[in-house]
């Protein structure tokens, strides 16, 4: 009877044992929650506390994303000393569809091979009449940078009438809202880039090695506070500068990126101008003063107007002020000329300024944003 019970016994214990080692491997094995509290760790009734860098802080920023985009250029870490260039790291390019750019569901037109900042190729071999429908045709199938490239060319070639100019213009305009004044990236255009926000970068950092302002990285991808920058965000930039052609017998301002005037460039947008009275205007090259740029700028005073305080309503400045430095052509030597806003929106398609350049409140803001102190350069043409 006892040697019966001694094996019971055991037989029970080695049961007991199976059962703890299973136990205990379905709780190693169970599905974890990582959002789950810890239970080693005492529950105090609050959020766990979260050390944030200083961008991080505030609502994420997150652009617009296409999973299908895996193309992207990001800035390594770096020490921020003026004396030590930029660390950038490409990837490999892989083919891939823009935001705005959908391919041809249908048939279309030939597509036109797009042209790029260092080997542009020229679709001036086509008459004007077949290029705007090829353009038409393109932009209809949603290839808007063929569509673009189309049309550029043929404004670089010289060729087209004045009311030709016009249409290219416009239709180039319309499709620069989505390839270059929106967030969207688009990977086919020579121009777009992707960056990534590294811990401790700024706009100011992420701007510079594109030649462009921080401001106009800001409002291109909808960034209201630039203290906010989320470490890991994607954002949308333009390879810069942008240069500006100003004519003085049409009161237009023609942006470009690329080398402005030649068939490396490519057409941006259009602002309307107001130019000094009796043509006092220099043709010529400027540059943008490298440290000439203000918000609020106070009026010096000249002639018979005396000196004006920032927010003077009678400011003619405006809110904007961009100092230019004359470096070809009559504008070599002139100095005290600039472009700035205007308390007179009537003077603008006039000759009624000093001689600088003039723009509406909206455009000179955005004017502002656009042209690079020490990069960008304006070409005033009779």
């Amino acid at each position: 009877m006892r040697r019966r019970n001694k094996r019971l016994s055991r037989q029970l214990g080695i049961a007991l044992a199976i059962a703890g080692v299973v136990t205990a491997a379905t709780w190693f094995l169970r599905p974890h929650d990582p959002s789950a509290p810890d239970a080693s760790t005492p529950n105090t009734g609050t959020a766990a506390s979260v050390a944030l860098l200083p961008q991080q802080a505030g609502p994420a920023f997150e652009p617009a994303r296409n999973s299908n985009i895996s193309s992207e250029l990001s800035l390594g870490s770096l020490e921020q000393k003026p004396d030590k260039p930029l660390l950038l790291e490409q990837s490999i390019a892989k083919p891939a569809v823009g935001l705005a750019y959908t391919p041809p569901t249908k048939a279309s037109a030939p597509a036109a091979t797009n042209s790029s900042p260092t080997n542009p190729v020229s679709n001036t071999s086509l008459d004007s009449s077949e290029a705007f429908a090829r353009a038409k045709a393109s932009r209809d199938a949603g290839d808007i940078l063929a569509a673009r490239s189309l049309l550029n060319d043929q404004l670089q070639s010289g060729k087209l009438t004045k009311d030709e100019t016009d249409q290219a213009k416009a239709t180039i305009r319309e499709l620069n809202q989505r390839i270059v004044f929106s967030n969207a990236k688009i990977d086919a255009d020579p121009y777009n880039v992707r960056v990534k926000v590294q811990p401790g970068h700024s706009l100011t950092v992420l701007a510079r090695p594109f030649d462009i302002t921080p401001e106009f990285l800001a409002r291109l991808n909808n960034i209201s506070d630039p203290r906010r920058l989320r470490a890991g965000a994607e954002l949308k930039a333009i390879k810069g500068p942008f240069h500006a052609v100003v004519s003085k017998s049409t009161f237009t301002m023609d942006f470009y990126l690329g080398d402005a005037g030649t068939s490396a460039s490519t057409y941006i947008t259009t602002f309307r101008v107001g130019l000094g009275s009796d043509l006092s205007t220099p043709t010529g090259t400027w540059l943008v003063t490298r440290g000439g740029k203000l918000v609020n700028p106070k009026f010096w005073g000249t002639g018979d107007l005396p000196p004006l305080e920032a927010d003077d309503p009678k400011n003619p400045l405006g809110e904007r002020w961009l100092q230019l430095d004359g470096i070809a052509g009559e504008a070599v030597g002139k100095e005290g000329y600039g472009i700035h806003g205007t308390i007179d929106p009537d003077s603008i398609g006039k000759n009624m300024s000093l001689g600088c350049i003039r723009l509406v409140d909206e455009d000179i803001k955005l004017v502002y944003d656009l042209l690079t102190d020490g990069k960008s350069k304006v070409v005033v043409v009779p």
